[in-house]
């Protein structure tokens, strides 16, 4: 199994290791002025979950890299871009997709062993008992505290509370107790 620590992640990239036509190699760093920084637009793009590396670059003809991320990050659902990143190693798409099967497989176990307390705390949510933790912006906009565990559009005008409907979700009880590996009530009402 591939084991990030905190400030790694893992980057796709196209068969002769360009992104967006900037041209990678393995082992260096590359920064630019955290200034400019855009999610989508500048910076240097890398996923913090493993499996989310496959929206982006699931093809035959890519390649995968860990990679370490400077302090400037911006953080999206599935994505994530940074001032400064370092290509650490290369694995294989083998690699990642043994990962993927492996963390699924954990998952479910961890879910079906939690049942009820996954449960509970997801009736809470939708019934709005609780609320999920997060914060406004000042122009209205809901961001969620635990954004890597929800897949949705990042809030807008149009849409202010996208993240929070999507933390009203088991699917993201079921994340969050995973990745926090809460077994009580109690554990799981901390991090939701």
């Amino acid at each position: 199994m591939i084991k990030l620590r905190k400030n790694e992640g893992i980057k796709g990239f196209e068969n002769n290791l360009t992104c967006r036509g900037f041209q990678y190699k393995i082992g260096e760093n590359y920064r630019m002025s955290p200034k400019h920084l855009s999610m989508c637009s500048t910076g240097f793009h890398f996923c913090k979950k493993i499996e989310d590396v496959l929206a982006w670059y699931g093809g035959t003809n890519h390649r995968y890299a860990v990679v370490r991320h400077g302090k400037h990050v911006i953080h999206d659902s599935t994505k994530s871009v940074t001032s400064s990143i370092t290509i650490l190693r290369e694995v294989s798409k083998k690699e990642i997709l043994q990962h993927v099967s492996e963390m699924e497989k954990a998952r479910k176990k961890f879910t079906k062993e939690n049942k009820e307390t996954i449960q509970e705390v997801f009736e809470m949510l939708k019934s709005r008992e609780i609320h999920p933790s997060g914060e406004f912006d000042n122009k209205g906009r809901w961001y969620a505290e635990n954004s890597w565990a929800i897949s949705v559009r990042s809030p807008s005008n149009a849409y202010p509370y996208s993240e929070m409907v999507a933390c009203r979700t088991k699917k993201y009880v079921q994340a969050v107790a995973y990745e926090f590996n809460c077994t009580t009530k109690e554990e799981l009402l901390k991090h939701v």
